[in-house]
């Protein structure tokens, strides 16, 4: 694929994540105290983690790695570290070049390990699907709205000639 590609499939996981905090949000009051809703809480700041700490290595930063998992992340923290991450990675994504997309990395993470870049944004945007199913699960089975994230319905909405007619 290009990094044009890419750079859309991010756009789309923005609008994903968007909604992932707006469906967390509509669980009841009274339902929050569930561990469930925690560990969907969790798993949310999970994704913004992953997403910073591999940036970290592929960019090769020496800023500190987050914890991959927060077992007492807060609701009220994701839309602004979301968007501090979407930021972050949408300046990542305008800078890179499809030339980029082949270059290699190397990480040292308890032993050194060697991957490329193209493979990390194709892993990061499928592990993102995968989180985000297992919270609009836990938002439903809380008695939250949930919402359509599917690409279907994002990518028909940005050209007016798609779509229902």
């Amino acid at each position: 694929m290009s990094i044009l590609q890419y750079r859309e499939l991010f756009e789309y996981e923005i609008d994903c994540n968007q909604k992932m905090v707006l469906m967390l949000e509509t669980v009841p009051q009274d339902r929050r105290t569930d561990p469930l809703f925690q560990r969907a809480v969790s798993i949310a700041d999970h994704l913004i983690a992953c997403r910073n700490n591999w940036l970290i290595w592929m960019i090769k930063s020496d800023a500190q790695l987050a914890p991959w998992y927060d077992n007492k992340a807060k609701i009220e923290d994701l839309s602004a570290q979301f968007e501090e991450m979407h930021i972050a990675w949408s300046n990542y994504l305008g800078a890179l070049t499809d030339e980029g997309l082949a270059e290699e990395m190397e990480i040292v993470d308890g032993v050194l390990f060697r991957w490329y870049i193209e493979g990390q944004v194709i892993q990061l945007a499928e592990h993102a699907h995968y989180h985000r199913g297992q919270v609009t699960l836990i938002v439903d089975m809380l008695g939250g709205k949930v919402m359509d994230t599917d690409y279907a319905d994002f990518g028909m909405s940005k050209n007016p000639r798609y779509g229902v007619i």
